[in-house]
């Protein structure tokens, strides 16, 4: 396949200026500006959830062991996810220490990077300026913003997805050579050494079905219409055939890559991370729900089907108000020729198609389209530079915003009334979960988040009767620009001091040695992963299964520190008179955790004292009780 046989494939539409060299200094500048807006969101928050401290505390784990092989957490093979990730972390922890900012900064370069790799293809497809626009919209969405800075393995594997896109559009465009074949297998061997076969999946079934939506020379031949492609540019049957096998070979490839990590890796785990990598955590979250994340029965897979959609309407605001009109414009060849829809579309579908029929149902799942998506709105955009925006597509622009325009102020007020009446009607407080202690202090920063969301709404309906788009993308950015600032820098900080992990870690600090490093720390009641990595214990928490389990572990001599729920362990000190014990209360008044059920729970730490400590150091059964008794359930603000 020739190069001028493919020249017209990828015809650049009249929407944008011709590319510069200064155009790379803007697109490092705005990825400089990415880096820095989501290293404040990555700054803003202690770890959430189970996934982010499981990843962080195995990255930990690999830098005390010096078993770069396999990740362990808690001394346990952690076969999850494959390696690249921990690499990364690794890597961070040696130069900054054992810090939140350490295990998420892999992330947010990778963000950072996802984001100039888009402008790249940007550029390639439809100009530069397009390509600085799709970068911005790619980071200022909720799902980007929710896990672009987050300490797990989703925007490495954005990164090199996006990477292996810009490659295959390579490809597409002149031919897979072989030299472009390896480079494509090496992006792809980089994405399942960070997430496994997913990489393979999304990428392969990418390529292959804008291969198969490439035009043909006979159907483009003598069309003559604007954006169409020219005759004999097109894909005939034996290009298809060759560029498919070229792609597989590259799929080849990649599988050698990933397989030089995997095999020596479950060699050295004795088969089992092949049985739980591949077994549990790819096979089975295709046909059965893991962890509560989806339905079990068939009723209920039927009706998460369009699941994902619900993710691209919440998780690509406020951008989604112009998908409908991007994707008729698209579909119109409007957007460029046959090969950019065959491009864009082939990279959206699969993976759209391809999530939605696996059980396990997680919103970034889809994440790998959010490139795509953000190019072709950011394409749409800059049709309206050139006034080629049609009558169809401005009424398919306000037909949507029919939709958008009352949930971005109904939803919002919801919002409003609904943590106002949280905190201060006590609306889903129920004995031991005071939900509105909480949304008194989250009240202030998320009024202001729905309020920004509120004059979005009114200022887009706005001004999309006035038929200016770029306006409308304009205020868009600066809306998403204020409500990351609001979130890094108020809602998630308030958010952080009722977590249960982060103030006994600091208690167990302040108690200083031993118990800040080497003591023995055991746990009752609460089993918390954040717990794990911010107590940063070179030993595995030991997990009391019962009240018994808690007094002959307060009966040893050595020093030690027992973390648990107040209430669960007064029986056991009840039964210990004749020992006394320093105590501590990290938090005054119930705290999250990640537990299910009832996530609140009333933390106490105890001090285990080695037999020969002196009086002035040690408390009384009396004392400590009192410390320890349940204190009286704090009444909402009014």
């Amino acid at each position: 396949m020739s190069h001028d046989r493919q020249a017209g494939l990828f015809p650049r539409p009249a929407i944008d200026r011709p590319p510069r060299h200064a155009d790379w200094v803007w697109a490092v500048a705005i990825m400089a500006g990415i880096f820095a807006a989501y290293l404040l969101l990555a700054d803003g928050s202690t770890l959430f959830d189970r996934d982010e401290p499981r990843f962080a505390r195995s990255a930990v784990e690999m830098v005390r062991s010096g078993d770069y092989l396999v990740p362990h957490f808690e001394d346990e093979l952690r076969p999850d996810k494959p390696i690249l990730i921990y690499w990364l972390m690794s890597v961070s922890i040696h130069l900054f220490g054992v810090t939140t900012l350490a295990v998420r900064l892999p992330s947010v370069l990778m963000t950072a990077l996802a984001a100039l790799v888009t402008f790249w293809i940007g550029r390639r497809l439809y100009g530069p300026r397009t390509g600085l626009l799709a970068m911005v919209v790619l980071a200022a969405s909720p799902l980007m913003m929710l896990d672009g800075g987050a300490a797990i393995s989703d925007p490495l594997l954005l990164f090199t997805l996006t990477l292996s896109f810009a490659v295959a559009l390579v490809g597409l465009e002149r031919g897979f050579s072989w030299p472009l074949t390896v480079g494509l297998g090496f992006t792809l061997g980089l994405g399942q050494l960070a997430k496994g076969p997913v990489a393979l999946a999304v990428v392969g079934l990418g390529v292959l079905a804008a291969i198969w939506l490439m035009p043909r020379p006979a159907a483009s031949a003598g069309d003559g219409g604007e954006g169409e492609d020219a005759p004999a540019t097109g894909y005939d049957r034996r290009d298809r055939r060759r560029q498919a096998l070229r792609v597989l070979a590259a799929g080849g490839i990649s599988v050698l890559i990933f397989l030089a990590w995997a095999v020596p890796a479950n060699i050295a785990t004795g088969g089992e991370f092949a049985r739980e990598g591949l077994g549990r955590h790819v096979f089975e979250r295709m046909v059965s729900p893991q962890e509560g994340h989806g339905a079990a029965d068939v009723f209920g897979y039927l009706a998460l089907l369009p699941f994902y959609l619900l993710v691209i309407a919440i998780g690509f605001l406020p951008w989604v108000l112009m998908l409908p009109a991007t994707a008729r414009a698209l579909w119109q060849n409007r957007l460029g020729g046959s090969g950019h829809r065959a491009f864009l579309a082939g990279w959206f579908l699969p993976t759209f198609i391809m999530m939605s029929l696996v059980a396990t149902k997680l919103p970034h799942y889809v994440l790998p389209v959010w490139p795509a998506l953000a190019i072709a709105v950011a394409a749409m955009v800059r049709l309206d530079r050139s006034g080629q925006v049609s009558d169809g597509d401005w009424t398919w622009l306000r037909r949507t915003a029919w939709v958008t325009t009352p949930a971005g102020l109904l939803a919002p007020i919801g919002l409003i009334v609904l943590v106002w009446g949280a905190g201060y009607g006590g609306w889903f407080d129920r004995e031991g979960q005071p939900w509105s202690h909480l949304a008194v202090e989250m009240a202030p920063p998320l009024t202001i988040m729905a309020t920004i969301l509120m004059l979005l709404t009114v200022g887009a309906a706005w001004l999309l009767r006035r038929g200016e788009l770029r306006s409308v993308a304009a205020v868009m950015l600066a809306a998403m620009a204020a409500m990351l600032v609001v979130l890094a820098t108020w809602a998630l900080p308030v958010f952080d001091t009722f977590k249960a992990a982060p103030p006994i870690a600091r208690t167990i600090e302040q108690r200083g040695e031993p118990y800040s490093t080497d003591a023995p720390m055991a746990a009752f009641g609460y089993n918390d992963p954040t717990l794990r990595f911010y107590a940063d214990r070179r030993e595995p928490i030991e997990l009391l299964g019962s009240i018994e389990a808690v007094q002959a572990w307060l009966d040893e001599p050595e020093p030690g520190v027992l973390v648990g729920d107040r209430e669960a362990l007064m029986p056991a000190l009840v039964g210990a008179e004749q020992r006394g014990f320093e105590t501590a209360m990290p938090r005054e008044g119930p705290s999250l955790t990640s537990r299910s059920g009832n996530p609140w729970i009333t933390m106490a730490v105890i001090f285990r004292l080695p037999p020969d400590a002196t009086p002035d150091t040690r408390h009384g059964i009396d004392q400590a009780l009192d410390e320890l008794a349940p204190a009286p359930a704090p009444t909402p603000r009014r």
